[in-house]
């Protein structure tokens, strides 16, 4: 498996996005909101391509380092962690009589600050919870409002040509 330091784009540029609460086994199946990609998966089944706001990943990490890994093998999960504004994925692997931590992923914020955590690798699906919070829906809808003006701005819409300067007017 090769480490890549950085992925930029997981969809399209003019994607949209929708706020859902998505789950994967990765995560010992717990329900988070995320930004999904309207209209893409991830290639496997239908899994779906996500974003995570970073309170919701801080939660994540806190979540896969919780007193229930304790009855699970080594390597089962992974684990996150926070190395500045990098998320770090780490795998364990039983090494003797001791467990290696080594690191599987990074996830830059991107340029709304949300997360791609496990994009393409772990295998996110519908949560079976509809129930999102009234204030991630909110700010999952925001950032995906922002995203939608932003793209609509950057067509670069032709600007009015004026007529030359030594031109007659048209009358």
């Amino acid at each position: 498996m090769q480490l890549s330091d950085h992925r930029a784009d997981i969809a399209p540029p003019h994607v949209r996005w929708r706020p859902i609460m998505v789950t994967s086994s990765k995560t010992g199946d717990g329900d988070y909101p995320a930004l999904v990609a309207d209209g893409y998966d991830a290639g496997e089944d239908g899994y779906l391509i996500c974003r995570f706001h970073p309170h919701t990943v801080r939660q994540m990490a806190a979540d896969l380092a919780g007193p229930w890994r304790a009855g699970t093998m080594p390597g089962e999960y992974p684990l996150l962690r926070f190395d500045g504004t990098t998320a770090v994925l780490l795998e364990e692997t039983e090494v003797d009589d001791a467990i290696r931590l080594d690191v599987d992923d990074r996830c830059y914020p991107d340029r709304d600050g949300y997360y791609s955590i496990g994009a393409y690798r772990w295998l996110w699906h519908t949560s079976p919870t509809d129930a999102m919070p009234i204030r991630d829906r909110l700010r999952l809808h925001l950032a995906a409002l922002s995203g939608r003006l932003r793209a609509i701005t950057a067509t670069g819409r032709p600007s009015r040509q004026s007529p030359a300067a030594h031109d007659d007017p048209p009358f």
